[in-house]
């Protein structure tokens, strides 16, 4: 069968629903893909079936933390194994019988590159389009750690350790005197000895005298036998209190109502 044969009144014939994915990249390439096993047009736009992208996961509340979870393997006539679809914009249609309406557009904020398959995590382009209203409300910080509304000064909370061992994304640190996930969500520097950043990477977990990055540690790097790390905040108004007294500059409300969310199956 044809693309022409296959796309004759495609709409008309889909039982229940199914997404339609318009994704852009930074290199302004497009693709056009769907999780239907037929070719869907809209607005005269053909988008591909059997791409292998689908909606996986979607919370959504009224606190400016609206994600979606798209999962997805790499196939020849959708997403490439050398595309890179970090900050694309992605366009999300739903196709019931006789009608396809857009449902968001959303930029990916994470990609998560794997040897077959991949994983996006979507969230609301909010500071292109300056959706302040999203914000106004929110139980975590909406400050960023160190920064003017935040106030607190960094440099307090970074250290200089020992490295025992560096391996693919560990650092083992020879003389860690904090307690398990003291460093969880901060940073790790390495340098070149003369205050030249090297090597940056968040810091993913911090158990015993483990630190594990969310970077490889490259090779040129492993000569070095001290690493700067800097505490992270999660954003919770107890961290907030409890680990940098800092209760007077959380800029979120923390007695809010729970996120409500909601899952695609």
């Amino acid at each position: 069968m044809t693309v022409a044969e296959n796309i004759d009144n495609p709409i008309a014939e889909l039982q229940g629903f199914t997404y339609c994915f318009h994704i852009k990249l930074q290199d302004s390439l497009d693709l056009y893909l769907t999780e239907s096993d037929r070719y869907l047009s809209i607005d005269n736009v053909i988008f591909i079936p059997n791409s292998g992208v689908t909606l996986k996961e979607g919370g959504f509340n009224d606190s400016a933390q609206n994600y979606i979870i798209l999962e997805g393997v790499f196939e020849n006539e959708g997403v490439k194994q050398h595309y890179d679809l970090t900050q694309a914009m992605v366009k999300i249609y739903v196709c019931f019988a006789n009608s396809c309406r857009h449902f968001v557009t959303y930029r990916c904020i994470t990609y998560t590159k794997r040897d077959l398959d991949f994983t996006l995590r979507l969230e609301p382009n909010i500071d292109v389009y300056n959706q302040s209203l999203l914000q106004s409300f929110s139980k975590n910080c909406r400050a960023n750690f160190g920064d003017l509304k935040c106030k607190i000064d960094k440099t307090v909370y970074s250290q200089i350790y020992n490295i025992k061992e560096m391996f693919g994304r560990t650092m083992v640190i020879s003389n860690l005197d904090k307690e398990n996930g003291y460093f969880n969500y901060g940073d790790a520097i390495l340098t070149d000895g003369q205050a030249d950043v090297q090597f940056y990477s968040k810091i993913l977990s911090h158990s015993e005298n483990l630190i594990t990055l969310d970077k490889t540690i490259p090779d040129s790097m492993k000569h070095n036998k001290t690493v700067l790390l800097t505490v992270g905040c999660d954003k919770k108004f107890t961290t907030c209190c409890n680990k940098f007294n800092n209760a007077v500059n959380f800029r979120g409300e923390p007695l809010i109502p729970d996120d409500n969310f909601i899952k695609v199956i």
